[in-house]
Protein backbone atom coordinates (compact mmCIF):
# COMPACT_ATOMS: atom_id res chain seq x y z
CA UNK A 1 0.00 0.00 0.00
CA UNK A 2 1.15 3.54 -0.77
CA UNK A 3 -0.07 6.53 1.21
CA UNK A 4 0.19 10.24 0.47
CA UNK A 5 -0.87 11.83 3.79
CA UNK A 6 -0.95 10.47 7.36
CA UNK A 7 -2.62 12.22 10.32
CA UNK A 8 -2.84 11.09 13.94
CA UNK A 9 -5.19 12.28 16.67
CA UNK A 10 -5.36 11.36 20.35
CA UNK A 11 -6.42 7.77 19.66
CA UNK A 12 -7.21 7.55 15.96
CA UNK A 13 -5.45 7.79 12.62
CA UNK A 14 -6.60 8.90 9.16
CA UNK A 15 -4.71 8.67 5.89
CA UNK A 16 -5.12 9.54 2.22
CA UNK A 17 -4.16 6.67 -0.07
CA UNK A 18 -2.20 7.20 -3.27
CA UNK A 19 -5.49 6.74 -5.17
CA UNK A 20 -6.83 9.67 -3.08
CA UNK A 21 -9.29 7.57 -1.10
CA UNK A 22 -9.59 8.41 2.62
CA UNK A 23 -9.24 5.82 5.40
CA UNK A 24 -9.52 6.06 9.21
CA UNK A 25 -9.03 3.65 12.11
CA UNK A 26 -8.65 3.53 15.89
CA UNK A 27 -10.95 4.96 18.57
CA UNK A 28 -14.30 6.23 17.30
CA UNK A 29 -16.12 7.19 20.49
CA UNK A 30 -16.59 10.81 19.38
CA UNK A 31 -17.30 10.04 15.74
CA UNK A 32 -13.73 10.98 14.77
CA UNK A 33 -13.46 8.16 12.22
CA UNK A 34 -16.25 9.60 10.04
CA UNK A 35 -17.80 6.19 9.47
CA UNK A 36 -21.33 6.97 10.68
CA UNK A 37 -21.03 5.43 14.13
CA UNK A 38 -19.01 5.63 17.35
CA UNK A 39 -17.36 2.23 17.08
CA UNK A 40 -13.65 1.42 17.18
CA UNK A 41 -11.85 0.10 14.09
CA UNK A 42 -8.70 -1.99 14.43
CA UNK A 43 -7.83 -1.72 10.74
CA UNK A 44 -8.25 1.02 8.12
CA UNK A 45 -11.79 1.54 6.78
CA UNK A 46 -12.68 3.80 3.88
CA UNK A 47 -14.50 7.06 4.59
CA UNK A 48 -17.03 7.61 1.80
CA UNK A 49 -16.21 7.16 -1.87
CA UNK A 50 -14.89 10.65 -2.70
CA UNK A 51 -11.35 11.65 -3.57
CA UNK A 52 -9.36 13.73 -1.12
CA UNK A 53 -6.32 15.98 -1.19
CA UNK A 54 -5.32 16.06 2.49
CA UNK A 55 -6.42 15.16 6.03
CA UNK A 56 -5.60 16.34 9.55
CA UNK A 57 -6.52 14.84 12.93
CA UNK A 58 -6.22 16.22 16.45
CA UNK A 59 -7.77 15.19 19.75
CA UNK A 60 -11.08 13.53 18.85
CA UNK A 61 -11.72 15.51 15.67
CA UNK A 62 -10.80 15.16 11.99
CA UNK A 63 -10.96 17.36 8.89
CA UNK A 64 -10.06 16.82 5.26
CA UNK A 65 -9.93 18.77 2.03
CA UNK A 66 -11.85 17.25 -0.89
CA UNK A 67 -10.37 17.25 -4.37
CA UNK A 68 -12.73 20.13 -5.27
CA UNK A 69 -11.10 22.16 -2.45
CA UNK A 70 -14.13 22.00 -0.15
CA UNK A 71 -13.48 21.42 3.56
CA UNK A 72 -15.17 18.64 5.55
CA UNK A 73 -14.97 17.81 9.28
CA UNK A 74 -16.31 15.18 11.68
CA UNK A 75 -15.96 14.02 15.28
CA UNK A 76 -15.69 16.08 18.43
CA UNK A 77 -18.95 14.52 19.63
CA UNK A 78 -20.93 16.51 17.05
CA UNK A 79 -20.90 14.53 13.80
CA UNK A 80 -19.86 10.96 12.98
CA UNK A 81 -19.82 11.53 9.23
CA UNK A 82 -18.02 14.18 7.15
CA UNK A 83 -19.94 17.46 7.07
CA UNK A 84 -18.97 20.37 4.84
CA UNK A 85 -17.61 23.47 6.54
CA UNK A 86 -18.75 26.76 5.05
CA UNK A 87 -16.31 29.21 3.54
CA UNK A 88 -14.17 29.66 0.46
CA UNK A 89 -12.09 27.02 -1.20
CA UNK A 90 -9.26 25.68 0.93
CA UNK A 91 -5.60 24.87 0.41
CA UNK A 92 -4.26 23.77 3.84
CA UNK A 93 -5.52 22.80 7.29
CA UNK A 94 -4.40 21.75 10.74
CA UNK A 95 -6.56 20.17 13.46
CA UNK A 96 -5.57 20.74 17.09
CA UNK A 97 -6.99 19.44 20.35
CA UNK A 98 -9.22 22.46 21.04
CA UNK A 99 -9.29 24.38 17.78
CA UNK A 100 -8.70 23.86 14.09
CA UNK A 101 -7.36 26.21 11.43
CA UNK A 102 -7.37 26.31 7.65
CA UNK A 103 -6.00 28.51 4.90
CA UNK A 104 -8.20 29.30 1.91
CA UNK A 105 -7.04 29.71 -1.67
CA UNK A 106 -6.82 33.49 -1.13
CA UNK A 107 -4.24 32.79 1.62
CA UNK A 108 -6.58 34.01 4.37
CA UNK A 109 -6.34 32.10 7.67
CA UNK A 110 -9.44 30.96 9.56
CA UNK A 111 -9.73 29.16 12.91
CA UNK A 112 -12.64 27.64 14.80
CA UNK A 113 -13.37 25.62 17.91
CA UNK A 114 -13.22 21.95 16.99
CA UNK A 115 -16.72 20.55 16.54
CA UNK A 116 -18.32 23.89 15.59
CA UNK A 117 -18.86 25.96 12.44
CA UNK A 118 -17.88 29.31 13.97
CA UNK A 119 -15.00 30.27 11.68
CA UNK A 120 -13.12 33.45 12.54
CA UNK A 121 -10.54 35.11 10.35
CA UNK A 122 -7.11 35.49 11.92
CA UNK A 123 -5.07 38.58 11.10
CA UNK A 124 -4.74 40.21 7.69
CA UNK A 125 -1.70 38.31 6.41
CA UNK A 126 -1.21 36.11 3.39
CA UNK A 127 -0.53 32.77 5.06
CA UNK A 128 1.51 29.86 3.72
CA UNK A 129 1.10 27.21 6.45
CA UNK A 130 -0.44 26.67 9.88
CA UNK A 131 -0.03 24.25 12.79
CA UNK A 132 -2.60 23.97 15.60
CA UNK A 133 -1.40 22.48 18.89
CA UNK A 134 -3.34 21.62 22.01
CA UNK A 135 -4.25 25.21 22.85
CA UNK A 136 -1.91 27.34 20.76
CA UNK A 137 -1.37 27.96 17.06
CA UNK A 138 1.65 28.93 14.98
CA UNK A 139 1.61 29.93 11.32
CA UNK A 140 4.07 31.05 8.66
CA UNK A 141 3.21 34.05 6.50
CA UNK A 142 4.01 34.16 2.79
CA UNK A 143 7.02 36.37 3.62
CA UNK A 144 8.33 33.47 5.79
CA UNK A 145 7.78 35.33 9.07
CA UNK A 146 6.59 33.13 11.97
CA UNK A 147 3.63 34.04 14.18
CA UNK A 148 2.19 32.30 17.26
CA UNK A 149 -0.81 32.92 19.53
CA UNK A 150 -3.02 31.27 22.16
CA UNK A 151 -1.99 29.84 25.53
CA UNK A 152 1.54 30.93 26.40
CA UNK A 153 2.19 28.40 29.20
CA UNK A 154 5.84 27.31 29.41
CA UNK A 155 6.77 29.84 26.76
CA UNK A 156 5.49 27.65 23.92
CA UNK A 157 4.70 30.74 21.83
CA UNK A 158 8.43 31.54 21.69
CA UNK A 159 7.93 35.21 22.59
CA UNK A 160 10.27 35.39 25.58
CA UNK A 161 7.42 35.25 28.11
CA UNK A 162 4.56 33.02 29.26
CA UNK A 163 1.71 35.40 28.43
CA UNK A 164 -1.43 34.45 26.49
CA UNK A 165 -2.22 36.25 23.24
CA UNK A 166 -5.48 36.29 21.29
CA UNK A 167 -3.87 37.69 18.14
CA UNK A 168 -0.80 36.50 16.18
CA UNK A 169 2.55 37.68 17.58
CA UNK A 170 5.72 37.55 15.50
CA UNK A 171 8.44 35.19 16.72
CA UNK A 172 11.73 37.00 16.18
CA UNK A 173 12.62 38.44 12.79
CA UNK A 174 13.99 35.33 11.09
CA UNK A 175 12.63 33.53 8.05
CA UNK A 176 11.03 30.12 8.55
CA UNK A 177 9.88 27.32 6.29
CA UNK A 178 8.21 24.79 8.63
CA UNK A 179 6.54 24.83 12.08
CA UNK A 180 4.84 22.25 14.30
CA UNK A 181 2.86 23.04 17.48
CA UNK A 182 2.71 20.29 20.12
CA UNK A 183 1.11 20.07 23.56
CA UNK A 184 3.31 22.54 25.42
CA UNK A 185 6.24 22.96 23.06
CA UNK A 186 6.87 24.09 19.50
CA UNK A 187 9.57 23.30 16.95
CA UNK A 188 10.31 25.00 13.64
CA UNK A 189 12.81 24.94 10.79
CA UNK A 190 14.41 28.16 9.59
CA UNK A 191 15.10 29.02 5.98
CA UNK A 192 18.71 27.81 6.40
CA UNK A 193 17.32 24.36 7.42
CA UNK A 194 18.43 24.73 11.04
CA UNK A 195 16.05 23.34 13.69
CA UNK A 196 14.78 25.34 16.68
CA UNK A 197 12.48 24.41 19.58
CA UNK A 198 10.94 26.16 22.60
CA UNK A 199 8.48 25.63 25.44
CA UNK A 200 8.15 22.84 28.01
CA UNK A 201 11.17 20.55 28.26
CA UNK A 202 10.48 18.31 31.26
CA UNK A 203 10.99 15.17 29.17
CA UNK A 204 13.72 16.53 26.94
CA UNK A 205 11.29 17.19 24.09
CA UNK A 206 13.26 20.25 22.97
CA UNK A 207 16.25 18.06 22.09
CA UNK A 208 18.85 20.43 23.54
CA UNK A 209 20.54 18.10 26.04
CA UNK A 210 18.78 19.18 29.24
CA UNK A 211 15.32 19.45 30.85
CA UNK A 212 15.11 23.22 31.21
CA UNK A 213 12.12 25.03 29.74
CA UNK A 214 12.87 27.70 27.13
CA UNK A 215 10.60 30.67 26.45
CA UNK A 216 12.42 31.69 23.25
CA UNK A 217 13.61 29.59 20.29
CA UNK A 218 16.81 27.65 20.96
CA UNK A 219 18.73 25.79 18.30
CA UNK A 220 18.75 21.98 18.27
CA UNK A 221 22.31 20.87 17.51
CA UNK A 222 24.30 22.47 14.71
CA UNK A 223 23.04 20.66 11.60
CA UNK A 224 21.56 22.53 8.64
CA UNK A 225 19.79 19.68 6.88
CA UNK A 226 16.36 19.36 8.51
CA UNK A 227 13.34 18.98 6.23
CA UNK A 228 10.35 18.55 8.59
CA UNK A 229 9.49 18.22 12.28
CA UNK A 230 6.51 17.02 14.32
CA UNK A 231 5.97 18.19 17.92
CA UNK A 232 3.69 15.91 19.94
CA UNK A 233 2.86 15.32 23.63
CA UNK A 234 6.28 15.10 25.29
CA UNK A 235 8.33 13.94 22.34
CA UNK A 236 9.43 15.23 18.94
CA UNK A 237 10.16 13.56 15.61
CA UNK A 238 12.01 15.04 12.66
CA UNK A 239 13.29 14.17 9.21
CA UNK A 240 16.52 15.18 7.53
CA UNK A 241 17.08 15.77 3.84
CA UNK A 242 18.62 12.31 3.45
CA UNK A 243 15.36 10.72 4.61
CA UNK A 244 16.63 9.60 8.03
CA UNK A 245 14.27 9.91 11.00
CA UNK A 246 15.26 11.35 14.37
CA UNK A 247 13.45 11.32 17.71
CA UNK A 248 13.86 12.74 21.21
CA UNK A 249 11.94 13.30 24.44
CA UNK A 250 9.73 10.86 26.34
CA UNK A 251 9.35 7.29 25.09
CA UNK A 252 7.12 5.91 27.84
CA UNK A 253 4.96 4.15 25.23
CA UNK A 254 7.69 3.52 22.69
CA UNK A 255 7.05 6.82 20.90
CA UNK A 256 10.66 7.24 19.83
CA UNK A 257 10.96 3.93 18.05
CA UNK A 258 14.54 3.36 19.21
CA UNK A 259 13.96 1.17 22.28
CA UNK A 260 14.91 3.82 24.82
CA UNK A 261 12.88 5.35 27.67
CA UNK A 262 13.85 8.96 27.00
CA UNK A 263 16.55 10.91 25.20
CA UNK A 264 17.54 14.57 25.52
CA UNK A 265 19.03 15.02 22.04
CA UNK A 266 18.05 13.89 18.53
CA UNK A 267 18.62 10.14 18.17
CA UNK A 268 18.55 8.21 14.90
CA UNK A 269 15.50 5.96 14.52
CA UNK A 270 16.81 2.63 13.15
Amino acid sequence: EEWNVLAQGAGHTCAVHSDRSLWCWGSGHSGQLGLGDDDERTSPEQVGAEQWESVSAGGFYSCAIHDDRTLWCWGGGSENEPRQISGDQWSALSVGAEQSCAIDTDQALWCWESGTDDLERVGDGSWASVSAGADHVCAIDSDQSLWCWGDGEDGKLGLGNTNDFDEPQQVGSDQWRFVSSGLNHTCAIRDDESLWCWGENTAGQLGIGDNDTRISPIRVGTDNDWSSVSSSFQHTLALKNDGTGWAWGSSGNGHLGDGTAAVLEPTLVP
